[in-house]
């Protein structure tokens, strides 16, 4: 198997202009470049900016924004685009002799995965973000020449009334292939330029260019290891959409969803293929497409007391040993491995969700289990954070809230900390569904200001957290790997002598 690595999406040389990104959800915008200016289009197959403008009107929407904050460049909307890749279709297009001639060899069952350069708008930074942005499986790779005329319109090669000689048409197989429910970044500026990630590039098993150098490139550089790639991008939970941009409402109710189930070959090989168009069924309806979701009680802080774990400024729990006699036991590795944790915070004003991440890796050194996730994942302050249970008798999740009723406790709060303080279990899929769906929607929604700066934050209470923080998660990852952490959020790949580690 191969697999190469594709920039797509309008920039500063192609359109003058950057697509939208959330970076606290991931949530993306995909705009295509422009056509060429002496680019003809066949009869009634041009496809235009002006397409774009209600889905990016919706995007705005659901991230929160102001209408009309999020507009295109008034110079692209009259222009034709080039829709390349089509995920509506499951198309990619390319010149075979010259950038896409390593496109040209590859084989069924091949990988392709686009990258975009995005512009953050819930951040100060001004660095773009480079991020994958979907996935195709390559079912047949067609010279354009032999592409009959009922299927022109799959592709933004095969819409024009002149083409390259050379051109090709990749179809890909549904229900492995599409563009991704969120973005999954990948790149940071370094030594000059745009460049993927050093930890990434370790995970992936490095590209065929220099010290992962992604900002432009003539020839797209290829995995080195496309068996490793296909198996982080199982670890990555993202889910494939079957559309260019999808609707507020179908982004909502998460659905016209399916999952990246493998990264071993043979499954991907043997996928179904499915017809055209979004899914019916939902994530909880579909049966695994939900990750499990395993929820964390933190009991309310003590006057003075000193709270440590989890360190969510790093992307890290369990270093200090917390957890380690119920839910961190080396028995419940594998079922924590992948899954997403909620963190249910202890107040005066009952549990609140402060942070649901991201899927975790969970490794184990010695006699302790720790879980990373990126730390790009910010908590909610406590006052902010979508309510579990209240004081009130309140809570942002109705079937949650119907599940541990009937433990035999007087109140919410109560009822909610015998059935979860010491559970292992994750939640049943509908239960997951709706954690995610309504954190989700919360994070989408918040203003920048909801969002904790620092560890106190996210609690309610007078905990002591005027420590070093950077310096007590350093000194906890060195007794429990034996070496200094570098703070990346990823396991060191040496050890103590004789420690056991799990991935």
């Amino acid at each position: 198997m191969n697999a190469i690595l594709i920039r797509v999406g309008v920039d500063h040389a192609y359109g003058k202009w950057n697509a939208p990104v959330c970076t606290r959800t991931g949530r993306f915008f995909y705009l295509p470049i422009p056509e060429g200016s002496n680019a003809r289009m066949r009869a009634g197959l041009a496809r235009r900016y002006n397409e774009f403008v209600s889905p990016l009107a919706q995007y705005a929407e659901l991230v929160g924004q102001k209408p009309g904050s999020l507009t295109m460049p008034e110079a692209l909307e009259s222009k034709p685009v080039h829709l390349d890749p089509d995920f509506e279709h499951l198309t990619y297009g390319d010149d075979g002799a010259r950038r896409g001639s390593r496109v040209r060899m590859m084989k069924e069952n091949d990988l392709i995965v686009f990258y975009a350069g995005l512009r953050p708008i819930d951040s100060s930074n001004r660095r773009l973000v480079y991020a994958l942005i979907g996935l195709m499986v390559i079912d047949e790779v067609v010279e354009i020449g032999t592409i009959p005329q009922e299927r022109w319109h799959e592709n933004a090669h095969t819409r024009k009334e002149v083409f390259g000689r050379n051109d090709i048409v990749v179809r890909s197989k549904p229900g492995v292939s599409g563009r991704f429910d969120r973005c999954i970044s990948i790149g940071e500026y370094r030594s000059g330029a745009y460049r993927v990630r050093r930890d990434i590039l370790d995970e992936w098993g490095d590209l065929d260019v220099k010290d992962g150098f992604i900002q432009r490139s003539i020839r797209p550089p290829m995995f080195r290891d496309a068996r490793r790639l296909a198996s982080w991008l199982k670890s990555q939970h993202v889910s494939l959409l079957r559309t260019n941009n999808p609707t507020l409402e179908s982004m909502r109710s998460r659905l016209s969803t399916r999952r990246v189930v493998s990264g071993d070959v043979s499954i991907l090989s043997s996928a179904r293929a499915s017809k055209p168009g979004p899914a019916s069924t939902s994530p909880s309806e579909s049966g695994g497409n939900t990750p499990n979701v395993i929820l964390i009680h933190l009991r309310r802080p003590r006057t003075e007391d000193r709270r440590e774990d989890p360190f969510y400024e790093f992307g890290s729990f369990g270093c200090t040993g917390c957890h380690s006699k119920n839910l961190m036991k080396h028995e419940y590795l594998e079922r924590l491995n992948g899954a997403r944790i909620g963190f249910v915070q202890g107040g005066g004003d009952g549990h609140r969700l402060v942070l649901l991440t991201p899927p975790v890796q969970a490794v184990w050194c010695g006699e302790r289990m720790e879980l990373t996730w990126s730390a790009s994942a910010r908590p909610f302050k406590y006052e902010c954070a979508p309510i579990v249970a209240s004081t009130r008798q309140k809570s942002d999740f109705p079937m949650l809230q119907k599940d541990f009723a009937n433990a035999n406790r007087t109140t919410d709060v109560a009822r909610f900390s015998s059935r979860f303080r010491a559970r292992t279990r994750p939640l049943e899929p509908t239960l997951a569904t709706e954690l995610i769906e309504v954190y989700t929607q919360r994070t989408d929604s918040a203003k920048a200001d909801e969002f904790a700066v620092s560890f106190d934050q996210t609690m309610d209470g007078n905990p002591r957290t005027g420590y070093d923080r950077k310096a007590r998660f350093t000194a906890h990852r060195k007794a429990m790997f034996g070496i200094s952490s570098d703070l990346s959020g990823s396991a060191p790949e040496r050890r103590n002598k004789g420690a056991r580690r799990s991935c």
